[in-house]
């Protein structure tokens, strides 16, 4: 599994692989620092450049970049048929993603945006709510989520 970025997310990425055993791990991230510390955490492999990662050619990626180079990344990524996982959001515009759809679905690639909390109860019973009522114009919708990211 190659993880690309590794900031708070992807050395988390990281960290989560190790404990489920997977023992063939790689980072991509152009600094130095980032990559030494997480060789020496996680035992991964270290690339300065996603090309250098995806030569090691992995089964798995999983970009946790940020978010304005998602597509760029994740279509890079796409394109040699490897199965994906992009953090959220998939991008901060809309020019790109059909083109990564149509690519991942062409090339019969595994993908998810990592978005967990759309299977927690809360916003799957709001959406509930929102599917059965479509008629109602919603005007505004106040959500308060919080998070403490070590932990």
């Amino acid at each position: 599994m190659l993880v690309v970025g590794g900031g708070s997310i992807g050395s988390r990425h990281l960290k989560n692989l190790a404990a489920l055993g997977v023992s063939s791990l790689g980072l991509v991230d152009i600094r130095e620092q980032i990559r030494e510390r997480c060789r020496k955490e996680f035992g991964a492999e270290s690339f300065a450049t996603l090309e250098e990662g995806l030569a090691w050619a992995p089964q798995v990626a999983v970009v946790a970049t940020p978010s304005h180079l998602h597509i760029e990344q994740g279509t890079t990524i796409a394109e040699r048929g490897i199965d994906l996982f992009v953090e959220k959001p998939l991008s901060h515009r809309p020019e790109g993603i059909s083109l990564l759809i149509e690519l991942l679905e062409r090339r019969s690639c595994v993908s998810l945006v990592g978005c967990n909390m759309r299977f927690h109860p809360g916003p799957a019973q709001i959406q509930k709510l929102l599917s059965l009522h479509r008629q109602l114009l919603v005007l505004l919708a106040r959500v308060h989520v919080g998070s403490y990211l070590p932990e």
